[in-house]
């Protein structure tokens, strides 16, 4: 069988053919695969795909029909098959919708542009949404423009409406998987690109799936975090997690500072990420934060026994006593003055008699019941041996 067109439909159509016992050819017109456009995570994914398919580039595929089947020519290389895959992408159906009467330019592919924020189409009260734009053909961006869509229609102003971050992924073996802007779409002067190979990863090889790489990217004068692109084991969590950094603007410093179990695939990730911190303008000698006394911890104890520090008063005011401040004796620091012991129990009895009444023993009144009304013998006298004149409670009184 041949695969035309190695996008991420061809990716997963071509590998899943292969491993089902069938020889695939695949075609492709460019040198990347999945979408994927870091020429160090296209290489990984070419090894991982010739290793199960024969896999023909940079030509286009002519199709003739011989004796035997179909032939697919690339360039001086031929093949003749049983069946043709075609997954050459897919095409807006706008054939029949009246675009051209809209009074709007088109593009090539007969699209009018489309706000994507708004999915307005110029400043026309339509907006067009999902597949049908050509902006990005998946399920979640779709339902997301879908929304957006739906919400402006019934509105008097369209809104804008801040989108997610870009995630795209490829169920192939390894998973292939985008965050945020591409490595195409970025200036390699002002980013830092950290890399991470799978082939020695701890989990990987453990698994037997070591083959892959990571690459992130981030601001080379902020350290934040600006994309990813990956051809991983597991690549689909990673892909999400990095699309929530990317979402909430954190650094590649701050990603450091999260915890990494030991053994997982997002120790990996974090490989990348020391490698991206070590290319920062100031590299730190450590993934942990430091908090903002502990550096400071000596020199704010030598100024503490120094001089006295105006430390807030007691809202109320309290009885002069050894190892109690008052209302007018400022209340310090434990490390800076020594430690006291507590000041003993005040009662009108002592403080163990109250105990021992409290748990039921010591003084009571002779009433036959305890404080809780159950029965108990009070003040009755009785031969312990045969227990008479005694009542007993059903069961023991503990408090």
């Amino acid at each position: 069988i041949a695969v035309i067109g190695m996008g991420p439909l061809g990716v997963e159509m071509a590998q899943a053919l292969a491993r089902l016992g069938l020889q695939v050819s695949a075609f492709s017109t460019g040198e990347h695969f999945a979408g994927i456009r870091d020429a160090a995570i296209n290489t990984e994914l070419a090894q991982v795909l010739k290793a199960d398919m024969r896999l023909y580039t940079g030509a286009p595929a002519e199709l003739r029909e011989v004796a035997g089947g179909i032939e697919v020519r690339s360039g001086n290389q031929a093949v003749v098959v049983d069946q043709v895959v075609a997954a050459m992408g897919r095409t807006p159906n706008i054939e029949h919708l009246g675009l051209e009467t809209l009074g709007v330019p088109l593009d090539e592919r007969g699209l009018p542009p489309v706000d994507p924020q708004t999915q307005q189409i110029g400043n026309l009260p339509v907006f067009m949404a999902g597949d049908a734009n050509g902006h990005l053909p998946l399920l979640h961006e779709g339902a997301d423009e879908g929304h957006i869509a739906g919400i402006n229609a019934l509105a008097g102003t369209p809104r804008k409406f801040r989108r997610r971050t870009p995630l795209a992924i490829v169920f192939s073996d390894p998973q292939v998987a985008a965050v945020g802007r591409r490595w195409a779409d970025l200036d390699a002067r002002t980013t830092v690109t950290g890399c991470a190979s799978f082939h020695d990863q701890g989990r990987a090889r453990t698994a037997l799936r070591n083959a892959g790489r990571l690459c992130i990217y981030a601001d080379k004068a902020t350290g934040r975090l600006q994309g990813a692109e990956m051809c991983t084991p597991q690549a689909e969590h990673m892909a999400h997690l990095l699309a929530l950094a990317v979402q909430q603007k954190l650094t590649v410093r701050d990603l450091l500072g999260m915890p990494f179990y030991h053994p997982t695939y997002e120790e990996g990730l974090r490989t990348a990420l020391r490698d991206a911190a070590r290319q920062l303008p100031q590299p730190a000698d450590s993934d942990l934060a430091t908090c903002g006394w502990c550096p400071t911890r000596r020199s704010t104890r030598a100024a503490t026994s120094a001089s006295p520090v105006a430390w807030p008063r007691r809202r109320t005011a309290a009885r002069a006593s050894p190892g109690r401040p008052t209302a007018s004796a400022p209340r310090r620091m434990s490390h800076s003055v020594p430690h006291r012991p507590p000041r003993p129990r005040r009662g009108r009895w002592p403080w163990r008699r109250e105990r021992a009444v409290r748990r039921g023993r010591g003084r009571r009144r002779a009433t036959g019941r305890n404080h809780s009304g159950q029965r108990h013998g009070g003040r009755r006298q009785h031969d312990p041996r045969t227990r008479e004149g005694t009542h007993y409670p059903k069961f023991p009184i503990r408090l």
